[in-house]
């Protein structure tokens, strides 16, 4: 497991959750922002997706990722639940 690589992805997390929780506390989205609420989030699973793909490859691989390739690994989310699924984000659950 790259420690280091995953580590660096999960404290990128971290920071901005908390601006996030930061943000939300201070009512900087409301119901016109949930665009900037998507986004935000979506970064979020950026940076979970990162984390798990960059578990599996050394710097070296890291740092050789094509920018194709790069954007692959950002936006491959992993099955590590057979339960989960995807949603869209218009859904609504009651």
């Amino acid at each position: 497991m790259n420690s280091l690589a995953t580590i660096s992805e999960l404290d990128e997390l971290k920071n901005h959750i908390d601006t996030l929780t930061a943000d939300l506390a201070k009512g900087k989205y409301d119901d016109n922002g949930k665009l900037s609420f998507q986004v935000y989030l979506s970064h979020l699973m950026e940076h979970i997706n990162k984390a798990w793909h960059f578990s599996k490859l050394s710097n070296e691989e890291i740092d050789n990722l094509d920018h194709d390739t790069f954007e692959e690994v950002s936006n491959s989310i992993p099955r590590l639940n057979p339960n989960f699924k995807l949603v869209e984000p218009e859904g609504k659950f009651t």
